[in-house]
């Protein structure tokens, strides 16, 4: 039992010695890209890009800046093209946003609001909620990685009064 005891101290130290070279190896490397306000800047306006096309209908260009890999990219774009096709002059506005840059990586915490007229009578309607973006850089721009929240590019029940 002793035996074991001692073996399972040596690899501990073993591992803890490791862990403390990888750390030190870390440490001596330049320093890595961190996020600037250009890159925040950047991503926000193909987000609002991403919106313009959604209120005019445009489903490609749409796709084209999402990354296919998304959870639920699928569903995303029937619901696109599904309101596209029940709402006319559709504009969505963006509330108290904030954005955190990082290496290739941006978050876009937002409030909106979502304005349209419904068919086939033209009735005004008016959606809204929070919604969290994750956007990534990638060798054509920047695409969204993920939605959380209330999701303004689906299909969507007016707010209740």
């Amino acid at each position: 039992m002793t035996h074991l005891k001692i073996l399972v101290i040596a690899l501990l130290l073993v591992s803890l010695d490791l862990f403390a070279e990888e750390k030190s190896d870390t440490a001596k490397k330049p320093s890595q890209k961190i996020g600037t306000v250009a890159d925040g800047k950047n991503a926000a306006a193909v987000l609002e890009d991403i919106f313009r096309a959604y209120g005019s209908g445009d489903v490609n260009f749409i796709r084209e800046r999402i990354d296919p890999q998304m959870i639920g990219f699928q569903k995303l774009l029937d619901e696109i093209a599904l309101e596209a096709n029940q709402c006319k002059q559709l504009k969505i506005h963006l509330l108290d946003t904030q954005i955190k840059a990082g290496p290739d990586l941006v978050v876009i915490q937002t409030g909106w609001e979502k304005r349209c007229l419904e068919l086939p009578n033209f009735t005004p309607r008016l959606f809204a909620g929070k919604s969290t973006f994750l956007m990534q850089s990638s060798g054509s721009g920047w695409v969204v990685n993920g939605i959380s929240g209330t999701n303004p590019l689906s299909a969507s029940l007016p707010i209740s009064r």
